[in-house]
């Protein structure tokens, strides 16, 4: 599981990208957007969350998250 996330001062946004893989095989991705400008280390915070409540609707187990 990788996430991402970016910025987006003009428009007041952020996003959060998320990438899920097994043994370097793609599977499913998804991208979130927010309004707002929380600092950045609330965002990678936020992927995370979103990371696990996604996980979780997947049903998938022993699960290693990847963050910047």
């Amino acid at each position: 599981y990788n996430i991402d996330a970016s910025i987006f001062n003009e428009n007041n946004s952020f996003s959060v990208n998320l990438f899920v893989g097994t043994h370097g095989a793609f599977i499913q991705a998804r991208t979130l957007l927010f309004l707002g400008l929380p600092e950045p280390q609330e965002i990678e915070a936020w992927g995370l969350l979103e990371a696990l409540k996604w996980t979780k609707s997947m049903n998938l187990a022993n699960v290693t998250y990847e963050l910047d």
